[in-house]
């Protein structure tokens, strides 16, 4: 069978204060930004395009599609993968990010720890453990 979508070009994320995303994004992750505008900013993110959208812009774009930020909960998260959770875990953590879960190694094989974007969008950073 053909796959019909074989590419992730983005990750787009409804926001609700741009300048929150902005900071947490650039200033605390280390992304570089490649574009901004009023509604949006997009930051370089290992050949994807990653982007914050003012979540009332998405109204607009998504032509009355209800939308939100996960303040209700979360219903997904994102995934960086690394070969250094625990290194990458103190790092943010001395950058400011708040993790919920520390670095657990997991019975499906993953070393993982979660954190939150000023939104509420979690994130997870996932390492493969080292099998015998």
């Amino acid at each position: 069978m053909h796959t019909a979508i074989d590419e992730l070009g983005a990750v787009i994320l409804f926001v609700k204060d741009l300048a929150s995303s902005r900071t947490f994004y650039h200033e605390v992750l280390g992304l570089p930004v490649q574009f901004e505008d009023d509604a949006s900013i997009g930051f370089e993110m290992g050949g994807v395009a990653f982007i914050v959208l003012q979540v009332d812009r998405a109204r607009v774009q998504l032509q009355g599609e209800p939308v939100s930020t996960p303040s209700a909960g979360a219903t997904s998260f994102l995934t960086a993968f690394t070969d250094k959770v625990d290194e990458l875990h103190a790092e943010l953590a001395e950058r400011g990010v708040a993790f919920f879960q520390l670095p657990t190694s997991q019975p499906w094989g993953m070393r993982t720890a979660y954190f939150k974007d000023p939104d509420g969008h979690v994130w997870e950073l996932a390492q493969p453990l080292e099998t015998e």
